[in-house]
């Protein structure tokens, strides 16, 4: 595994929540048994074992971006045919603050950064209904 990739693994490991037990049996499961440490992989197994990770991450991340995508959504962020707008959505999302401070769209925000930022809009949901409501 190079060094590039060999960061991105590490990062998932931790932003799954994954456990050096858990890590020892994926890399023992994705090198059918070779290889102790994740430099020991080869190309293809690094590969493999990352698009796992990748997929493990995104859908632990699916419930919590759904949630800021309906929000949104209610806030106003949608097309003409009442579908998200996702250029206004990611644009909000990259301009949100604190709460995003790499500045990335909501697909590319760790698992880590979306709770704050599911808050955040849920917090701005709270505010638009009690300000309609007094209207």
């Amino acid at each position: 595994m190079n060094a590039t990739d060999n960061r991105r693994y590490h990062l998932l490991i931790k932003e799954c929540g994954l456990g050096e037990d858990d890590k020892e049996v994926l890399l023992h499961s994705f090198s059918d048994g070779q290889a102790t440490s994740s430099t020991n992989l080869t190309p293809a197994q690094a590969k493999a074992l990352l698009g796992y990770l990748q997929a493990r991450h995104s859908e632990m991340c699916k419930k919590m971006r759904g949630k800021i995508i309906h929000y949104l959504c209610l806030l106003g962020y949608v097309n003409g045919d009442d579908t998200a707008d996702w250029d206004r959505i990611n644009a909000f999302i990259v301009d949100i603050g604190r709460n995003n401070p790499r500045r990335v769209i909501l697909n590319f925000l760790y698992l880590s950064e979306l709770p704050a930022v599911v808050t955040q809009v849920e917090a701005m949901y709270r505010n638009e209904t009690k300000r309609v409501t007094k209207e």
